[in-house]
């Protein structure tokens, strides 16, 4: 038993819709700005049709992609200043993309730069 195209008795092919529907969903873009780089490709289609394309094929473009995704390694580095012992530090901390800390170093005022490099050396070739 087969199942129906969900591309059935729409007036543009699969291919069109594919690609308005992606354009919308992986860019910042309106409804009116993928209508216009459709007519620069010849082809003239109403925002409204991209609105209802957008909401009736994202959630299953979603749902195939889903398991295609790589793993996040979204990460930054919160970087301050904090007095220990009467004394001013440079702490630095790189957090993951939840704001947990997973790794934090304090580097003495003075060779900050001396200790950053050999920090980094050491761990060149570990990975968080």
């Amino acid at each position: 038993m087969s199942r129906k195209s969900p591309f059935k008795r729409h007036r543009f092919p699969r291919e069109i819709i594919l690609c308005a529907v992606r354009w919308y969903l992986r860019y910042p873009l309106s409804y009116q700005d993928v209508v216009d780089l459709l007519e620069e490709r010849g082809i003239m289609v109403d925002r409204s049709t991209v609105f209802r394309w957008v909401q009736k094929f994202s959630p299953e473009l979603a749902k195939r992609t889903e398991r295609h995704r790589r793993a996040s390694v979204d990460w930054h580095v919160d970087e301050t200043y904090i007095r220990v012992g009467g004394k001013w530090r440079y702490l630095w901390r790189g957090c993951c993309h939840f704001n947990s800390p997973s790794l934090q170093v304090s580097m003495p005022v003075v060779g900050q730069a001396a200790c950053a490099a050999d920090f980094h050396a050491s761990n060149a070739s570990s990975r968080w």
